[in-house]
């Protein structure tokens, strides 16, 4: 059983409240240098320029080349997070109110036993059903489900039927389908771009993920007539899916919680749903 977790905690600004988290390497992301507990990689063939469409994944490129090739043979697991969403471990109870302060308490340091199983963890996932107000407007009061697909065409807006043939045309073909037809079906999504996994796997989902929106930055919007890769956050939202997708097909996986801090309220709070996902469908 795989006990080490290596994780890489990314972040956007410049914030502090992380310093003193030593099971966390902590990642700026974009061209943005913070003070010297938040290491900037620089490497030569970064995508920090394309921050804009990519966001977090500028960090999460420079974590594969210089620190997730060089473990590959490594029987570790690496996780990667996010300044505001964490991991956390069995201690966090849902019914108590935690402020920051109490992150140390409840953040996830060591794997869990019910992962010997698995080689993947994705985070609980959010179960995608329409709005009463959608309901009414469409006349359809039985249908409690919209898919990956459907959410994703909603939050593209016009013209993004168009945008997503392309962009399917420009993976391979057997994963193009199996992909179209994942996020057809489904309307369970583990979001944001996390996961914890090992090595070898996560090399193999980032080589494939990043040639891929390498290939698609040149596409056109036609609604917004823009390329992709000028497209605000576009390639940061299509990886939440795709890695959705991905490990859940390609890998034996489980789902474990996250928090969100909530600065307005300096509140952390679970989020998605924390039952087997099983039971969604």
């Amino acid at each position: 059983m795989i006990s080490e977790i290596l994780f890489y905690c990314t972040s956007h600004k410049k914030i502090n409240y992380l310093n003193g988290f030593t099971n966390l390497n902590l990642i700026a992301c974009s061209e943005k240098k913070f003070d010297d507990k938040w290491e900037f990689i620089d490497i030569e063939d970064n995508i920090n320029k394309d921050f804009l469409s990519y966001g977090d994944l500028t960090a999460h490129y420079k974590i594969w080349k210089t620190f997730i090739k060089k473990k590959i043979d490594q029987k570790i697991w690496v996780g990667l997070c996010q300044y505001r969403r964490h991991w956390v471990n069995d201690n966090f109870n849902p019914k108590k109110r935690y402020s920051l302060e109490d992150l140390k308490e409840v953040i996830l340091i060591n794997s869990k036993h019910e992962w010997k199983n698995y080689d993947s963890i994705l985070t609980s996932p959010f179960v995608f059903k329409p709005k009463l107000l959608e309901k009414i407007k469409k006349l359809n009061f039985f249908n409690n489900k919209v898919t990956i697909k459907q959410q994703m065409f909603e939050s593209l807006g016009k013209n993004s039927e168009k945008i997503y043939d392309k962009i399917l045309n420009k993976l391979p073909k057997e994963i193009a389908d199996k992909f179209d037809q994942h996020i057809s079906k489904s309307n369970i999504l583990s979001a944001h771009g996390m996961y914890i996994s090992t090595p070898k796997i996560l090399d193999k989902y980032m080589t494939l993920s990043f040639s891929w929106y390498k290939n698609c930055e040149n596409i056109l919007d036609p609604n917004e007539n823009i390329y992709l890769v000028k497209k605000p956050r576009f390639f940061q939202y299509l990886n939440e899916r795709f890695s959705d997708f991905w490990f859940k097909n390609y890998t034996s996986f489980t789902t474990s919680p996250i928090c969100m801090y909530q600065e307005k309220s300096n509140q952390l709070a679970l989020i998605g749903k924390q039952s087997n996902e099983k039971k969604f469908n």
